[in-house]
C-alpha cells in the first residue's frame, strides 16, 4: 500500500498507553456503578419477598373466611328449615292451657 495511506490502516492509536489507562478507569467506574445498583436491588428484593409472604398470608386467611362463611350458612339454613314455625290447631290449645294473657307492656314504654 502507498505510504501516504498507511495511517488509515493503523491499528494502534497514538498514546495507546493513555487510551488503555482510560479504558481501565472507565471499566472500574462501570463496575462500581453496577455494585451500587446491586446494593439497591438487595433491599428491594427483601421487601418484595416480605410483601409476597404477606399477600400469600392474606389469601390464605380469605380462603379460611370463605370456608367459614359457607359452613355456617349451611348450618343456619338447616336450623332455619328445622325451625319452620307454623300455627297449627294445637297452637291455640297450648295458649289456653298455659293461660297466656294479652297484657299491656309496661316494661318498654
Amino acid at each position: 500500500s502507498p505510504l501516504h495511506l498507511i495511517h488509515l490502516f493503523s491499528h494502534s492509536p497514538e498514546n495507546s498507553d493513555q487510551h488503555l489507562e482510560q479504558f481501565h478507569q472507565s471499566m472500574a467506574m462501570n463496575k462500581e456503578l453496577l455494585l451500587a445498583f446491586e446494593d439497591e436491588v438487595k433491599p428491594l428484593k427483601r421487601s418484595f419477598m416480605q410483601m409476597k409472604t404477606f399477600i400469600i398470608d392474606i389469601e390464605n386467611r380469605l380462603t379460611d373466611l370463605e370456608d367459614f362463611i359457607k359452613k355456617h350458612c349451611i348450618i343456619f339454613t338447616g336450623v332455619n328449615q328445622s325451625l319452620n314455625l307454623q300455627e297449627n290447631k294445637n297452637s291455640h290449645q297450648l295458649l289456653r292451657e298455659f293461660k297466656v294473657e294479652n297484657v299491656e307492656d309496661v316494661d318498654h314504654e
